[in-house]
C-alpha cells in the first residue's frame, strides 16, 4: 500500500512539474536586473521585439527585464520571432506545501458533512416557495418560527430534517442539496484561497477551478460557472489593457513621465515628488509594474551621475560626510522607495487604475444584481484625493522624516531629464493618435451618465444610448486603434495583435474566476452562512470595525498579492456587511483600498520588488519604512473613506440599500 502511494506521488509531482514547463515554455524575460511582473514590460525605450509575455502573472515575480535596452525603433515585434529562454526559479517549499495543502483541503472540505448551521440556512433558502400552508404545519408543530408569512427560525435542525422528509420531501432533498453545495462551494473557495496565497500553481489555472470543480461538486452547473468569465468588468478590462499596451507600444507613457519631471524641477526633494507625480499619475492609466520598470531605471541614471560627481567631489575634499554606497545613501533609496510608493498609490485614482478596483465593481454587481453600477467618473470622486493625498503624504514623509537626502542638489540633473526628452525626439505620429484617443476615452468615461450640480443637469452619452457602459467605451475605443493607420505602406496601426496579444491574460482569468466564486457564495447561500457567524461584529464601534477590517487584508496583502486578496475577501466582506446592517459597498471598498496599502516587502507589491531590486534599498529599511507607510496609508484609506464614500456613491455606513437586502 505504501509502495503504491509513493508511486502515486512520484507520478503527481513529475506530472507536475511537466505542466509547469508545458504552460511556461515559449514565454519569459532575460533575467539581467529588476524583477519585473504583469505585463512584461521594458524599460529605458526598449525594443520590445525581442521580448515576450509572461506565461502568467503567478510567476510575474520572477520574470526580469534585460538591463541594457536598445533604443526605440517604435516598430511592433517581428512576428514569428523566437521567444527568449526564461530563467526559472526553483519550486520552493511554500510553493510545494501549498500544492499538498489546497488539494488536502479541497478532499476533506468535499468528504466532511455540512455542519448543522449550514442546514439551517439550506432549510431557510428551501422554504421560501413553501406554501403558506406547509409553514403553518411546521409552526403548528414547533419545528418552525414564522413571522409574516416568512421562516424566521428553526430551532432544532434534526427534527426540521426529520419532520421535512416525512411531510414535505421536495423541501428535504432540496435542504440536503444546498447544504452540500453550500460547504463544497467553501472547499473550492479554500483550495483557491491556499494555492493564490502560495502561488502553487499559476494564478489563471487556479481561477479555473470553479469551471472544473463547481459541477462535480454540485454547486452548480457548467453555463452558470462559465458565465462569469465573460462579465462587462472583464471585457472593461481586456480594452484597458490594449489601450495600456498602445501606449507602451508608441513610449508615449515615456514621454508623459519626462515632462512632469522637468515641469517639477531637479533639486534633490523636487526630483522625488516628480518621479513620484509621473508614477502615480501613469499608474492611474497603465499597470504599476509598466510604470515602476520605466520609471526605476531613469531613477537609477539619476542617481549614477549623483555618485559618480560625489565621489569626485569628495576627491576633492567636499561632501566628506556623504556614504555614496547602495543601501546607505539616503537620496538613493528615498528616490527608489518614491517610485515604489508612488506606483501603488496610483491605482488608487482611477476604476482601471489596480486590479482590486475591477474585482470590487465586478463582485459588487455579481454579488447584488440590483447595486448601483460602479462607473469611471463616480470611483474618480473616491480614487483621485486618495490617490493624491497618499502620494504627498508619503513624498513629505520620505523626505523630511524617514529619509531625508544628503545632497542639497543634483549636479547636471536638469541637464539629464532634458536630455533623455530630446532623445525622444518630436511627437511621433503614434504618439499623437494614442493619445488623441487616451483623452476622447477619459471625456467619454467621465461624462457618461448624467451629472447634476444643483438644479443644472449635464446630459451625458447614457441619455442617447441608455444601454451603454463604460465597458461598451472601452471597446470601442480599443477598436478605433486597431483602425486607425500610422503608415499604410508598412501595415501599421495604433495597435495590432502582434502587440495587444501580449496583455496579462491570466489576471483576466483571475477575474473570471473570483466572479464565478463571488456568483456561487452567493447563489448556494455560503454568503448567509458566513455572515450569520460574523454577525456578533455588529456590536463593535465604527472606527474599530474598520480598522478589523483593514489590519488584517493589508497584512495578508503584505505577503500575498493584493489582486488575490481582494479577490479572496471580497465575498466574504458583502456578507459581513449584510450580517452587520452595513452598506456593503462601505465595507467592500475599504477592503479594495486597503489591500492596496502593502509597502513592507519587496514582494508586497511588484513595483516594491522592481525598486529593490535596483539596489539602493536595504532589506531592514524596507520594512521599517514600510510598516509606517502601510500604518499611515491605512488610516488615509479610512478617514478618506468615511469623507468621500457618500458624496462619490451616496454610501451610509449604517443604511443597507434595498438591493442589500435591508
Amino acid at each position: 500500500m505504501l509502495t503504491s502511494m509513493g508511486r502515486f506521488w512520484d507520478w503527481q509531482w513529475r506530472s507536475h512539474y511537466q505542466i509547469k514547463r508545458l504552460l511556461k515554455s515559449g514565454f519569459g524575460l532575460h533575467k539581467k536586473q529588476a524583477s519585473c511582473t504583469g505585463a512584461y514590460y521594458c524599460a529605458e525605450g526598449a525594443d520590445r521585439s525581442s521580448i515576450s509575455p509572461p506565461a502568467d502573472p503567478s510567476t510575474s515575480k520572477e520574470q526580469d527585464c534585460p538591463e541594457e535596452a536598445s533604443k526605440s525603433t517604435n516598430s511592433p515585434p517581428a512576428s514569428g520571432s523566437p521567444p527568449n529562454k526564461e530563467e526559472t526559479k526553483p519550486y520552493t517549499l511554500r510553493n510545494r506545501i501549498g500544492l499538498v495543502l489546497g488539494i488536502v483541503a479541497l478532499i476533506v472540505g468535499l468528504a466532511l458533512p455540512a455542519p448543522s448551521s449550514m442546514y439551517n440556512v439550506a432549510g431557510k433558502m428551501a422554504l421560501k416557495s413553501a406554501s403558506p400552508k406547509l409553514l403553518e404545519a411546521g409552526a403548528t408543530e414547533n419545528v418552525l418560527v414564522v413571522e409574516k408569512g416568512k421562516v424566521k427560525e428553526i430551532p432544532d435542525i434534526a427534527k426540521f430534517l426529520a419532520w421535512s422528509k416525512a411531510k414535505a420531501p421536495k423541501v428535504h432533498s432540496t435542504t440536503l442539496k444546498k447544504a452540500r453545495a453550500m460547504k463544497n462551494c467553501l472547499a473550492v473557495m479554500l483550495i483557491m484561497i491556499i494555492w493564490w496565497i502560495c502561488e502553487s500553481v499559476p494564478w489563471g489555472i487556479t481561477a479555473l477551478l470553479p469551471v472544473a470543480v463547481f459541477p462535480v461538486a454540485g454547486v452548480c452547473n457548467a453555463a452558470k460557472a462559465s458565465a462569469p468569465y465573460a462579465h462587462k468588468i472583464i471585457i472593461l478590462f481586456i480594452a484597458a489593457f490594449f489601450i495600456a499596451e498602445a501606449m507602451l507600444k508608441w513610449n508615449l507613457h515615456r514621454r508623459i513621465a519626462l515632462a512632469i519631471v522637468d515641469f517639477i524641477g531637479a533639486s534633490p526633494r523636487r526630483i522625488v515628488l516628480g518621479f513620484m507625480v509621473a508614477s502615480a499619475f501613469l499608474s492611474m492609466w497603465i499597470s504599476n509594474t509598466a510604470t515602476a520598470m520605466m520609471m526605476m531605471p531613469m531613477a537609477l541614471a539619476i542617481i549614477l551621475h549623483t555618485v559618480e560627481v560625489g565621489k569626485r567631489l569628495q576627491a576633492q575634499g567636499e561632501l566628506s560626510d556623504v556614504d555614496f554606497t547602495p543601501g546607505a545613501y539616503a537620496f538613493g533609496s528615498c528616490l527608489m522607495l518614491g517610485i515604489a510608493w508612488a506606483c501603488n498609490t496610483g491605482g488608487m485614482g482611477t476604476l482601471i487604475g489596480t486590479p482590486p478596483n475591477i474585482i470590487y465593481a465586478g463582485m459588487l454587481e455579481s454579488i447584488f444584481p440590483g447595486a448601483p453600477p460602479v462607473d469611471f467618473a463616480r470611483w474618480l470622486v473616491l480614487g483621485i484625493p486618495l490617490c493624491w493625498i497618499s502620494t504627498i503624504v508619503f513624498w513629505a514623509l520620505l523626505v523630511f522624516v524617514l529619509r531625508r537626502p544628503e545632497i542639497k542638489e543634483i549636479p547636471g540633473g536638469s541637464r539629464l531629464i532634458k536630455e533623455e526628452r530630446r532623445k525622444l525626439g518630436p511627437w511621433s505620429k503614434g504618439e499623437k493618435a494614442v493619445g488623441i484617443i487616451l483623452l476622447l476615452l477619459a471625456l467619454m468615461w467621465i461624462f457618461r451618465a448624467e451629472k447634476h450640480i444643483g438644479a443644472v443637469t449635464i446630459y451625458g452619452l447614457s441619455t442617447i444610448f441608455p444601454w451603454i457602459h463604460d465597458s461598451t467605451i472601452a471597446v470601442i475605443m480599443a477598436i478605433v486603434l486597431f483602425i486607425v493607420p500610422i503608415s499604410l505602406e508598412k501595415n501599421e496601426f495604433a495597435l495590432t495583435w502582434d502587440w495587444a496579444v501580449k496583455i496579462p491574460w491570466g489576471i483576466v482569468l483571475l477575474f473570471g474566476g473570483g466572479f464565478s466564486l463571488a456568483a456561487a457564495i452567493k447563489s448556494t447561500g455560503a454568503a448567509a452562512w458566513v455572515g450569520a457567524q460574523l454577525a456578533q461584529l455588529a456590536e463593535w464601534p465604527l472606527l474599530g470595525l474598520m480598522l478589523g477590517v483593514g489590519i488584517p487584508i493589508t497584512a495578508v496583502s503584505t505577503v500575498a498579492t493584493n489582486t488575490a486578496t481582494t479577490t479572496v475577501f471580497m465575498p466574504i466582506l458583502a456578507t459581513m456587511a449584510t450580517a452587520t446592517a452595513f452598506d456593503p459597498r462601505f465595507l467592500m471598498i475599504l477592503g479594495c483600498l486597503a489591500a492596496q496599502c502593502a509597502y513592507a516587502l519587496p514582494v508586497s507589491t511588484t513595483p516594491n520588488a522592481i525598486c529593490f531590486g535596483s539596489g539602493y534599498i536595504r532589506m531592514l529599511d524596507m520594512v521599517i519604512i514600510g510598516i509606517i507607510t502601510s500604518i499611515v496609508g491605512l488610516l488615509i484609506v479610512i478617514f478618506g473613506s468615511l469623507v468621500l464614500m457618500g458624496p462619490a456613491f451616496g454610501v451610509s455606513p449604517y443604511v443597507v440599500p434595498p438591493w442589500a437586502g435591508g
